[in-house]
């Protein structure tokens, strides 16, 4: 995989019923020699740390590093951070505990980041799962993390979060910034979500690129508890909350990668439209104040995105491909 080493971070909470296959598909995965494997034990009450030990102690290779360690702050989003606070390989690959990743996903993902320009890739996740799968799951299916995430190969505007691939000095970034990540993720039973949409969105206010990649496969084990409509409509309600900080980032990144006519355009295009926007005070119009920098006039909340996108945007200057050209 020519230099490229990668860490695999698993962040659980009480995944210990479920985390034998996990590591037995990554104890198969091709090549593996300096590459490591970072569990996250998430304030987990079922002994998955010592279970996931003593299995990898029986499935393992010494060829890959194993490490457990624990993190006392509740939530994905906490997880996710001390993994890669812990991880020290070129590229983290968050795999969920219940993901499968396939034999070559490594090999894949070294190949898709040969190209410097892109920051984080993903592919499709086929479902597993020991129940009959209804209808309605189907139609749901992406808020599972489930099934295709594009019609083919190529750039995309977000990522899933299992089996999300991210280059770690992108990511050590984003989590020295002040305030990130406003979305806290998964939080022990709470469906809360949308942590792994906030860290492809940072990824492209660092300047770099998203990429979906149809070779890049994994299995994910989809119990028969989430596929009723009790738990659908519980991940609806999740995303749901995230949607407002999440659209404010998507407007800050299509500014970020406008040309200046464009920039013109889209503010003359909004000022027409400034009454409707001010009634509504959705995106567009925190774009709109984004623009000139009129924070008086945001929400905390806004506030708090606004001085992240403006952090980045200085982190950007040095960290993006652009960047690395003109040296």
């Amino acid at each position: 995989m020519k230099g490229l080493a990668f860490s695999v971070v698993i962040c659980t909470f009480n995944g210990a019923a479920r985390i034998e296959p996990v590591l037995t598909a990554l104890a198969g995965l091709n090549g593996g020699a300096g590459h490591e494997i970072v569990l996250v034990d998430n304030c987990s009450t079922d002994g998955v740390a010592a279970i996931a030990s003593a299995i990898w102690t029986q499935v393992g290779r010494p060829a890959i590093d194993f490490r457990v360690i624990s993190e006392t702050t509740q939530g994905l989003s906490a997880a996710r951070r001390a993994g890669v606070r812990a991880a020290t390989r070129d590229i983290v690959v968050f795999c969920d505990d219940d993901n499968l990743l396939s034999s070559d996903y490594l090999e894949v993902a070294a190949a898709i980041l040969a190209d410097q320009t892109i920051g984080a890739t993903g592919g499709p996740n086929t479902p597993m799962t020991d129940g009959e799968m209804s209808p309605l799951f189907f139609s749901y299916a992406a808020l599972a993390a489930v099934g295709a995430q594009a019609l083919a190969s190529g750039e995309i505007d977000q990522l899933w979060g299992a089996g999300l691939v991210v280059r770690r000095k992108l990511l050590v970034e984003l989590y020295d910034t002040p305030g990130f990540p406003l979305l806290v993720g998964r939080r022990g039973s709470a469906l809360t979500c949308g942590e792994d949409l906030e860290i492809c969105l940072g990824v492209c206010l660092l300047g770099y690129r998203l990429w979906y990649d149809e070779r890049l496969t994994l299995r994910h084990i989809v119990p028969a508890e989430r596929i009723d409509a009790t738990y659908i409509r519980g991940l609806t309600e999740g995303f749901k909350a995230a949607h407002p900080v999440l659209s404010r980032y998507v407007e800050l990144r299509t500014m970020a990668n406008q040309t200046f006519r464009q920039r013109m355009r889209s503010i003359s295009s909004a000022a027409a439209r400034l009454p409707l926007f001010v009634h509504r005070r959705d995106a567009r119009f925190f774009g709109l104040l984004a623009r000139f920098g009129m924070t008086f006039l945001m929400t905390g909340e806004e506030r708090a995105i606004f001085r992240i996108s403006c952090w980045l945007q200085k982190s950007r200057q040095t960290i993006s491909p652009a960047s690395q050209d003109r040296r």
